[in-house]
């Protein structure tokens, strides 16, 4: 079952034109964020086995992140663009990561998975 949140925020018009100014580094960031996300995805399977009911979504969503990982590396290879070495550290989430932590384990749980579908919106939002 798939759900969706309403972003308050559009991206700015400006990103679109930095996407452009250097879209090689666009595809080796966006590839390192479909490895990041289908990673996310098996770490709740993995800190939350007793979950059951998240396990075949997870996998899922796991799945379907290393699809888009392996889109972008076609176009990669296509264009003779290698992968990061090192995947850095993504701002976006470090900025929101401490939102996840702190009261009962139950709100960390959602958190985590409020955190995963804020991510994903906000990449569908600026592929429209």
């Amino acid at each position: 079952m798939k759900f969706s949140i309403d972003l308050k925020v559009s991206s700015s018009a400006d990103w679109l034109e930095v996407v452009m100014l250097d879209f090689d580094s666009f595809l080796k960031d966006h590839a390192d964020c479909e490895r990041k996300a289908s990673a996310m995805a098996t770490s709740l399977i993995a800190k939350y086995p007793d979950r059951e009911l998240i396990i075949p979504e997870m996998i899922e969503t796991a799945i379907e992140e290393l699809e888009h990982f392996q889109q972008v590396y076609s176009i990669m290879k296509q264009r003779s663009v290698s992968l990061n070495m090192e995947m850095e550290e993504d701002l976006y989430i470090k900025q929101l990561m401490p939102l996840t932590h702190g009261g009962t384990p139950e709100s960390r749980f959602l958190s985590r998975l409020l955190l995963g579908s804020v991510v994903e919106c906000r990449g569908c939002e600026r592929f429209k």
